[in-house]
């Protein structure tokens, strides 16, 4: 072994000639390995500017030029080298890099280190977020905020921006003595400094990728669960209403289940950060941050699945990370699959399918997407489509295979990296060589598996599915369930081959049809429907495409006739939901009947939906049978008022015959006093936007609670509730819209305002103006970096007129007016943020 001379080379990369060229991101400047990041700082908030220094202490590779290159968008103005004073160094723009010339550490051992000191400045981003006391939030209480991934970590920190370049990671904050801090690892500081000033440092025992290291700063109080051995703990402003200790609780629950599946936590604490401004959720080690509005209300859907989401990839994606960005599809389709399974008591208290029904996948966006940068490979792929890959290995591999297989890679891979080859190559003895190598290929599928439908003569349906690309590595089953067969349906399953028709023929005791029993596919409506036009019997002027045989004779298959109603609870919960939705009414013979039919369904969806179709059947009953019509007011009206299960409401958009009911019978009239006093608490809120009422006093109310709500939460609530109900233009609606933008700076209540701005604007065109005006004033400001590229689609919506020239029948031709330009000029140099700047040179993406 001999020690590692670096050379005096200075001058390269540091010739004008080629520092912008041979240098930038250069993979010879990159042969170092990054050991840990130190940053001491301080946030100045009247500069909006973090100021800071931050240690590097990294092992140059064998061979080394005497440069080192990082990733860097702030405002470096010194580079010092630990034991030998300052060095040269250069900052390349465009993508930021630094370039630094260590030629003065003269002789470093094999396997020595280096430490780099950078002082530098950051200006608030999108990665290094300031939320001042807000214009429209309850709560004056500032907030400062990392959110880093995939490459924002060098928007606050020089850094080496490879999810495969593991670093321990302390930092360490001044800031003032009412607020505190959060960050990875363990507090090993917490001080008073002079001016009435504290210090607080945390720091980390083991590495981490740079996106996920992370700090926050607030007026934070802390709840923490009283239970469990891994201390749990949910921060948040000062004051925010909320369930907090609720969540802490839930947390803990989820905890104990993903450890029995995946292995131990692997971190001291896991605390989940609530923010303004924040705009989902982000996995930093330990310590998760997540959104105000929604993540406060356990018992809610939304709530529930997005912290157990960002909890699941504290294996998978920080305890191993992904190797390379086009890899990420590994730690997101894991999050995805995990954040269902926590909820599994929701959707199939039966515990007998994979909740594939509750994945999305589009057609023609795979997987992986090798050609698009880091900050676009975040679409429906690496999520929903591929938990659903997930899902299809979880099912040929059987449960305990599975999470055997993910507990070895976590054990193999700990504290390490993992990229798409390897991680399915692990699941080669539970599925077997050839299914690895459908999984391989249905990673990049683009295309999703095609069903062709055709009726014959007779009324039977005949079904095909072809899988053009390969997105198929299990098959698709369906069972018939017969009158007396229970819960066999399961084990009775035929697949459909590819290619092959297949005729959904029942036998003469079937009652209805079970399209994968298992649960392993999303929802065959995300498969792509043959466009050629079928038969249809009895014959029709106009020929049926697939999809309309599907809406028409798959769900009559589907539902059981009225005298077999109740056999629908023998189907799994995600079955009843399914079949719910599709048929759209229930026939219960009576209230008593309906109690015990509502009490054995296994999903909370599918019973959200039993009480509407229910509110149906007694609303037709109030003239036929009085007497029938209130006994079933006498079971429905408590159910109303009490709510049914709140994870199920996310999956209805509307009550509307249980609006008419608890309109006449007045069962929700203090709940709405209670809302237009301001009184309503966050989970009713989300109840009561279920509802209709009839006359202009809805509107008025809820636009009351979008402007004076008692939280950002139930303003943004109220706004989405309007904005989903725009339908067309509306001068009053328009205007309350228009108003909302501009007496707001809440990002979150900000996103439906521009929605509802839009859907109910004047069609001639006079609003365009105070529009464009409207969105210049959210592009202009700093705190609203969320919303930059929704406002900035928003404007080029506006500005982007029809045609006509070849006649009204004709295609029309799209001409941009002159407000978009001027718009554009305007953002040049104004604080947008980085990922939305694209769309002003190039708007065309916004479509």
């Amino acid at each position: 072994m001999r020690p590692l001379r670096i050379a005096a080379l200075a001058s390269l990369c540091f010739s004008f000639s080629i520092a912008g060229a041979a240098c930038s991101d250069d993979p010879v400047l990159r042969t170092y390995d990054v050991e840990s990041y130190a940053l001491t700082g301080e946030f100045d908030w009247m500069s909006r500017r973090l100021r800071a220094t931050v240690s590097i202490s990294l092992t140059p590779g064998d061979d080394s030029p005497p440069l080192i290159e990082l990733d860097s968008d702030v405002d470096v103005s010194a580079v010092r080298l630990s034991g030998a004073g300052p060095v040269g160094f250069r900052s390349l723009q465009n993508p930021g890099r630094l370039i630094i010339s260590i030629d003065q550490a003269g002789i470093v051992e094999p396997g020595g280190s280096i430490t780099l000191e950078i002082d530098y400045e950051a200006p608030a981003s999108e990665a290094l977020r300031a939320i001042p006391p807000r214009v429209g939030d309850p709560l004056p209480i500032r907030a400062l905020y990392t959110d880093s991934e995939p490459l924002g970590a060098a928007a606050w920190m020089p850094c080496n921006n490879r999810p495969s370049d593991r670093a321990r990671f302390s930092v360490s904050m001044r800031m003032d003595p009412w607020e505190t801090m959060v960050s990875n690892g363990v507090l090993a500081e917490d001080v008073e400094e002079g001016d009435g000033a504290r210090r607080i440092r945390y720091e980390t025992a083991y590495s981490l990728p740079t996106y996920l290291m992370a700090f926050a700063i607030s007026d934070f109080e802390v709840e923490e669960a009283a239970d469990g051995n891994v201390p749990v703990a949910v921060w948040h402003r000062r004051g925010l209403s909320g369930s907090h200790g609720a969540m802490a609780s839930e947390l803990g629950r989820m905890m104990n289940l993903f450890e029995g599946l995946l292995g131990p936590y692997p971190f001291e604490r896991y605390s989940l950060v609530l923010l303004p401004g924040f705009s989902g959720g982000m996995e930093n080690a330990g310590i998760s941050f997540q959104r105000e509005g929604g993540s406060t209300e356990p018992a809610l859907a939304g709530d529930l699945t997005l912290a157990a989401h960002e909890l699941a990839h504290q294996w998978f994606g920080d305890l191993v990370t992904v190797e390379t960005w086009d890899d990420v599809w590994i730690k997101e389709g894991m999050a995805t699959l995990l954040e269902y399974e926590a909820a599994r008591e929701h959707l199939d208290a039966s515990f007998s399918t994979l909740n594939g029904d509750q994945l999305s996948a589009e057609d023609g966006v795979p997987i992986r997407d090798r050609d698009a940068p880091p900050y676009l490979k975040y679409t429906s792929g690496p999520y929903g489509r591929a938990a659903w890959l997930l899902t299809q290995i979880r099912s040929l591999a059987g449960d305990a295979a599975f999470f055997s297989t993910l507990r070895g890679i976590l054990e193999r891979r700990r504290f390490g990296t993992i990229g798409t080859d390897e991680f399915l190559e692990s699941f080669r003895d539970a599925i077997g060589p050839d299914a690895v190598e459908r999984a391989r290929r249905a990673v990049d599928a683009k295309a999703m598996p095609r069903i062709l439908l055709t009726v014959n003569s007779g009324g039977l349906v005949n079904m095909t599915i072809t899988d053009p690309d390969g997105a198929l590595v299990a098959p698709v089953d369906y069972a018939w369930v017969s009158a007396s067969g229970g819960q066999q349906y399961q084990k009775n399953t035929k697949s459909l081959s590819n290619g092959v028709p297949e005729p959904l023929a029942p036998g003469p005791d079937d009652i209805m049809l079970v399209l994968d029993p298992v649960d392993r596919h999303p929802s065959l409506r995300w498969f792509a429907f043959d466009e050629t036009k079928a038969s249809h019997v009895p014959p029709a002027e106009d020929p049926y495409y697939s999809i309309d045989i599907y809406n028409d004779h798959i769900g009559r298959l589907r539902s059981p006739p009225p005298e077999h109603v109740t056999a629908l609870t023998n189907l799994a919960g995600p079955h009843q939901h399914a079949v719910l939705l599709e048929s759209r009414s229930i026939d219960v013979s009576s209230p008593e009947a309906f109690s015990a039919f509502e009490a054995a369904l296994d999903s909370d969806p599918a019973k959200v939906f039993a009480l509407e179709y229910a509110c149906a059947a007694a609303a037709e009953l109030r003239e036929a049978d009085p007497d029938l019509y209130d006994a079933w007011l006498a079971e429905l009206l408590p159910r109303i008022s009490a709510s049914p299960p709140p994870f199920g409401l996310a999956y209805i958009s509307r009550f509307f015959s249980c609006s008419e009911l608890a309109t006449e019978m007045g069962v929700l009239d203090a709940d709405w006093a209670a809302l237009e006093a301001g009184n309503a608490a966050d989970l009713r809120l989300s109840y009561l936007t279920k509802f209709i009422r009839p006359d202009e006093s809805d509107f008025e109310t809820w636009a009351e609670v979008a402007r004076h709500g008692r939280s950002v939460r139930s303003r943004t609530v109220a706004a989405e509730r309007i904005a989903r109900r725009s339908n067309g233009e509306n001068p009053e609606w328009h205007a309350f819209f228009l108003d909302l933008m501009r007496s707001t700076e809440a990002s979150e209540v900000l996103r439906w305002a521009i929605t509802g701005m839009l859907r109910t604007a004047p069609a001639d065109g006079s609003g365009d103006e105070q529009m464009i005006e409207a969105l210049r004033g959210v592009l202009l400001s700093s705190v609203q970096v969320t919303v930059h590229t929704q406002a900035i689609c928003a404007a080029y919506t506006v500005a982007r007129n029809p045609t006509y020239p070849n006649g009204e029948d004709a295609e029309p031709v799209w001409e941009v007016d002159a407000s978009w330009d001027e718009l554009a000029r305007d953002l040049d140099g104004a604080p947008i943020s980085p990922a939305s700047r694209p769309y002003v040179a190039e708007p065309t993406l916004c479509l």
